[in-house]
Formats: C-alpha cells, sequence, structure tokens
C-alpha cells in the first residue's frame, strides 16, 4: 500500500470514529478510533524508512531468575541518518504477556508509548536531530515482568527497520537451562520459515544469526525448560 493510501485510510478511519461518537455508537466508534492510530503509527515507521539505514544490530534476552518473572531487553544498534536530520524513531516491540518498565534510551529520550493489539511502540526523540550521513551507535533497553512463567515460552520482536546484520541471544539463569530451543521468521503472506539456532555446550546461552532483517517479519524464539 503506497503512503498516499495509508493517508487516506487513516483520515477515512478518523472520520468515522468521529461520526459513530456523534451518533452515539460508542462501540464501533472505539474500533475506528483503534484502527486509526494503527494506521496511523504504520505509516510513519515505513515513511521514516526511507530516511534511515540500519547497518548491524545486536538483540539480547536475559533471563535474570529462575522462575521467568524479570527479564532484561536490550537492542544495540549502528544506524546512519538519510537525506535530513533525524528528529525521532520508533521502536515497535512485539510481546504477547507480562509488562514493559524501567526504559532506558541512549541517544535520545523516551517520547511517547503506546499498545497497539499486540504491539508495544517507544517513540525516541533525538534533541538535537542526528545529522544526515554520520553513523551512530544507538541503544534500547527495559524491563519485562511476568513475560516467561510456565515451562513452554516464547519472545517475539518485530523488524522495524531494513538491517544488513543481525543477531539475537537469550542468555539463561545458570540454575534453569532450556531442554529444548527453536526459532522461527513469519513474514505476512509466507509460511513459517525455521530458524537456525545454536545452544551453547552449557545451554546458558542461545544464539540466532538472522542476517538481513526484514520490516514487518516477526522473529519467535521458544523454548522449553
Amino acid at each position: 500500500m503506497s503512503n498516499l493510501l495509508k493517508i487516506i485510510s487513516v483520515f477515512v478511519t478518523a472520520a468515522g470514529s468521529v461520526a459513530c461518537f456523534a451518533w452515539g455508537w460508542i462501540w464501533p466508534g472505539v474500533g475506528l478510533a483503534v484502527i486509526a492510530v494503527a494506521l496511523f503509527t504504520w505509516t510513519a515507521l515505513t515513511f521514516q524508512r526511507r530516511f534511515l539505514k540500519v547497518k548491524s544490530a545486536e538483540v539480547t534476552l536475559r533471563l535474570l531468575d529462575a522462575g521467568g518473572s524479570v527479564a532484561h531487553f536490550e537492542k544495540r544498534q549502528e544506524l546512519v541518518p538519510l537525506g535530513r536530520p533525524l528528529a525521532d524513531i520508533r521502536d515497535r516491540n512485539l510481546f504477547t504477556r507480562g509488562r514493559l518498565d524501567d526504559f532506558e534510551v541512549e541517544p535520545g529520550e523516551i517520547g511517547e508509548r503506546m499498545s497497539i493489539g499486540k504491539y508495544y511502540i517507544i517513540k525516541v526523540v533525538f534533541k538535537p536531530p542526528l545529522a544526515p550521513g554520520v553513523p551512530v551507535a544507538r541503544r534500547l533497553a527495559y524491563k519485562l515482568y511476568d513475560a516467561f512463567p510456565g515451562e513452554d515460552v516464547s519472545f517475539m520482536f518485530v523488524g522495524d527497520y531494513l538491517t544488513d546484520d543481525v543477531v539475537f541471544r537469550v542468555y539463561f539463569p545458570p540454575d534453569r537451562l532450556p531442554h529444548r530451543a527453536g526459532a522461527h521468521v513469519k513474514i505476512e503472506g509466507r509460511p513459517p520459515k525455521a530458524g537456525d539456532v545454536e545452544l551453547s555446550p552449557d545451554k546458558g546461552l542461545l544464539t540466532w544469526h538472522l542476517g538481513r532483517m526484514q520490516p514487518g517479519a516477526q522473529y519467535h524464539v521458544e523454548w522449553s525448560w
């Protein structure tokens, strides 16, 4: 879908939501409002990709206790703004349970956070904006609470920007190691593709070399412990 069609869709759904509220149709109005916000966020993400190149990324998940109640997520990127100064960036994170908190960003500051369906979107604002053509080492981190209960668990994240080289690592607590682990990639309109993951000899570290990350692709890692 072109950016023009996305913008038209945002205005149409927003107008429909306002009309529903005016006529007293509360729940249809709420539904259209949620769709309008989701379309706006999608448009902003895809539009921003034209002005940003991500050369590499390291994604790390550390399980901090045997019960899976606290984990630390970190994403380090080497990015280059293209064509114009970069004033902000949006990170879209996919999760199914638990709570995200204790955010850290460098450089920049948290400008906005929102949940849309199963996506958690974080807007990071750069003051001053990042200069075009200048490589920047960027870091985003936060903690996940109560996200990995039970024996069979999984973690998912989504590709926001085309990235040339990505590696994903999961560190398990020494007193609770996995006996099985796997991964797959989901791209809309295609069957899931298995990922090639490696477990260290002591099973304390899972490594997944993703190679090139595709925008919109969902990256799933699951394990049993």
